[in-house]
C-alpha cells in the first residue's frame, strides 16, 4: 500500500486586467477568477475563495489567497503579478478534501514502473479535480499494462506462437485509493485473478452392435427334469381298426 499527503493543483494563468479603479488589484475580480477556474476543473466543493485588500499593481510581487472547501478546511493558494496591468498566475497546493486528478494518475504510474513497466490509468471521470471526503473510497483502472522482459537475451524479434485456445485478453487490475480522516491518500494495486473454469465433461452415445447371425436362433434351452408324456393306451377296437390287423386271424 502506498501513501500520499498533498497535491499541487494546476497553476492558472490570467491574461486580463484585474486592475480596480483606485489602481489597486481588484480582490473581488481576483477571488471569482480562481473560483471559477478551480471549478471548471472539477472542485465542486469548492466555497469561496478569500484575497488580501489593497494589493497595489507590480511585476514579480507574491501574495496569497485562501481557498475555502465546503468542509470547512482552508488551504493555500500563491498568486503571482506576472506585470503591472494585473495579469496574474496562481496555483494551490497542499489540498486536502480536493484532488488533483492527473496528479493522482502520474504518482500511479510512477509508483507502478518498477513493477509493471509502462502502465496507463483511468479513473473515470474527466476532471482535474476530484471533492472528496475522509473515509471515501473509489478506484481506478489500470487499462494498460506492457510486462517487463526478464531474459534480456532473447532477440526482441522472438515472438511467442499465439495458443488459440486461450483467451486473448486478461482482466484489468484495479487501483483502490482511500482518503484518511486526516486527508491523506492511501492506495494500492488490487490483482486480478482470471477465473479458471474447467472443461465440461462431454458423454458420447455409444451404438449399440448388432448380433451376428450366430446369435439371432438360439435353441431354448430345455429342461433336463421334465421327461416326455408316456403315449395314451390304445383301446381293442382301436387295435382292431388298424389295416391288416384282421390277417391275423384268416
Amino acid at each position: 500500500m502506498c501513501h500520499l499527503n498533498l497535491f499541487k493543483l494546476i497553476p492558472l494563468l490570467v491574461l486580463f486586467s484585474l486592475i480596480g479603479c483606485g489602481k489597486t488589484l481588484d480582490t473581488a475580480s481576483i477571488e471569482s477568477t480562481i473560483k471559477d477556474g478551480i471549478a471548471k476543473q472539477g472542485g465542486t466543493s469548492l466555497k469561496s475563495i478569500i484575497c488580501p485588500n489593497n494589493i497595489t499593481p507590480e511585476a514579480g510581487r507574491n501574495f496569497e489567497c485562501v481557498g475555502v472547501l465546503d468542509s470547512g478546511a482552508g488551504f493555500p493558494i500563491s498568486v503571482k503579478q506576472q506585470d503591472n496591468q494585473g495579469n496574474i498566475f496562481w496555483e494551490a497546493a497542499s489540498v486536502k478534501g480536493l484532488i488533483n486528478m492527473a496528479q493522482l494518475q502520474t504518482e500511479f504510474e510512477q509508483g507502478l514502473k518498477k513493477e509493471i513497466g509502462q502502465a496507463s490509468i483511468d479513473c473515470g471521470k474527466a476532471t482535474v479535480y476530484r471533492s472528496v471526503k475522509p473515509g471515501e473510497t473509489f478506484e481506478c483502472q489500470l487499462i494498460k499494462r506492457d510486462a517487463k522482459s526478464t531474459d534480456k537475451s532473447a532477440p526482441e524479434s522472438a515472438e511467442k506462437p499465439a495458443d488459440s485456445s486461450k483467451p486473448a485478453t486478461k482482466p484489468s487490475d484495479t487501483i483502490q485509493v482511500t482518503i484518511q480522516p486526516s486527508g491523506d491518500i492511501n492506495w494500492q494495486r488490487i490483482i486480478q485473478v482470471a477465473d479458471t473454469k474447467l472443461p465440461t465433461p462431454t458423454t458420447t452415445a455409444a451404438e449399440t452392435p448388432k448380433p451376428t447371425e450366430s446369435e439371432t436362433a438360439k435353441p431354448e434351452a430345455t429342461d433336463p427334469s421334465k421327461s416326455p408324456a408316456p403315449p395314451a393306451a390304445k383301446s381293442p377296437e382301436d387295435f382292431l381298426n388298424q389295416p391288416g390287423a384282421a390277417n391275423d386271424f384268416e
